[in-house]
């Protein structure tokens, strides 16, 4: 009976989860690799007085892809963590699962997926922590050495519905050379310094997360990367990364919400430098340079 009563209680958010299934995708990156198991570690240093003076972000996650015919299928776990200057923090925890689709026409693709999470301080964690996003993505090629791609990103923030339309290109303009991604979520430049043993270039990564406090407010944390990175690969698929660059247009908030509007309080907006440290276990999914 405790089973059925649970399993009543959560129904909505089943369905809910179903329909945007049917919806939504998360596999939007565009990128030539497909990291099956990273760590990564960020610290952000703006240089004011503020408790968000110093940022740092750590993250993980797994991947176990799997090939149906001509469609893949991925499921994903990822979990992070912001701690910063006053002691506080928050963490996000998610298990996007994402499915993408050739169709009888071979110039195009789909892809879709969900992304059920849980972002909040972890203090007695309800279903009032968990958002429900992802996206849908649909890939023309051009030709087999560019690719365009468009589609719509949503998430149920905090702060109230959030949506973004996509607009993406994965293009091999040479042997060592791709600029691959899907804006407004990340760009890249890619060169191969040394096909398959050194590859530098500069990124691009934006981020709007929102995350629910203890005491009912919720965090949103809005920022902008640009980086130069350089990738070492050891192993063939072991692969050791450093990045360093700058914030843009970085911005947190506080909020709460009462009477059906939100009420804003900025806590930090103050731009400063960016470093990060990753290593991965990483499968190329291009041909290597020559």
């Amino acid at each position: 009976m405790q089973v059925y009563q649970i399993l009543s209680a959560y129904a909505p958010v089943i369905k809910k989860l179903f329909l945007i299934l049917i919806l939504l995708f998360r596999f939007v990156q565009a990128q030539p690799w497909l990291d099956l198991a990273a760590f990564r570690y960020h610290r952000i240093a703006s240089g004011d007085d503020s408790v968000y003076s110093e940022t740092t972000w750590a993250n993980g996650e797994l991947s176990m892809p799997v090939k149906i015919k001509e469609d893949v299928l991925i499921v994903n776990t990822y979990f992070e963590r912001y701690d910063f200057a006053s002691g506080g923090g928050v963490y996000g925890v998610s298990v996007p699962i994402a499915y993408s689709k050739q169709l009888k026409n071979p110039d195009w693709k789909t892809a879709v997926s969900i992304i059920p999470r849980i972002h909040s301080d972890f203090k007695n964690i309800s279903r009032d922590d968990y958002q429900i996003g992802g996206a849908v993505l649909f890939t023309k090629k051009k030709k087999d050495e560019l690719k365009f791609k468009f589609g719509a990103y949503y998430n149920s923030e905090f702060f109230g519905f959030f949506m973004l339309p996509l607009a993406g290109i994965d293009w091999n303009i040479s042997s060592r050379l791709n600029l691959f991604g899907v804006l407004p979520n990340s760009m890249t430049l890619e060169f191969k310094l040394f096909p398959g043993k050194i590859h530098t270039g500069l990124a691009f990564k934006s981020i709007t997360n929102s995350y629910r406090m203890d005491d009912g407010s919720y965090l949103t944390l809005r920022d902008n990367h640009l980086k130069a990175f350089a990738d070492a690969y050891f192993l063939k698929n072991i692969v050791i990364n450093a990045e360093g660059g700058h914030t843009v247009l970085r911005k947190y908030e506080a909020g709460i919400k009462a009477g059906g509007s939100n009420s804003e309080t900025e806590l930090a907006d103050t731009n400063g430098f960016i470093f990060r440290m990753a290593v991965s276990y990483r499968l190329r999914l291009d041909q290597p340079g020559k």
